[in-house]
């Protein structure tokens, strides 16, 4: 809309699409925990109820699996955004936004989701429920 408006009233912002896949890529991060947490991801429930008492131990697998992926990937995208900070990495869009701004909220998103999944995982191991809502209604 601002791009709209602007060419109108004869401004023209620089790089801002660059911006909206910026902002899409961290509303796409920083929401990982809450849909955790609301029980809305992509869950292997259906395979899970076929397991009949071997099922504890296969989430508590999944659990820990997830832990080692998810806290090796926020790892990682905190040692992109310092590489990129350390280089002075610059997008190659019209603005030359410092690239380690936007990786920031990948880095702050994984970072949230490994704490959400850490929480998850040992609330399992400890009292046997993960405490993950069940999965929001289908319409």
């Amino acid at each position: 809309m601002f791009q709209i408006i602007g060419r109108y009233i004869g401004v023209n912002p620089r790089g801002l699409t660059d911006y909206v896949g910026y902002f899409m890529g961290a509303s796409v991060f920083l929401a990982f925990a809450h849909t955790l947490n609301r029980g809305a991801h992509v869950r292997i429930e259906l395979f899970l109820s076929t397991l009949g008492k071997y099922r504890h131990w296969a989430e508590k697998l999944s659990f820990l699996i997830s832990c080692i992926v998810v806290v090796w990937l926020s790892y990682y995208a905190w040692m992109n955004v310092y590489l990129s900070y350390s280089f002075g990495d610059v997008s190659q869009g019209l603005d030359a936004t410092p690239m380690w701004i936007p990786q920031l909220s990948m880095a702050v998103g994984f970072s949230l989701f490994a704490v959400s999944i850490i929480d998850h995982g040992l609330r399992l191991m400890i009292t046997g429920d993960s405490g993950i809502a069940a999965g929001p209604d289908v319409m």
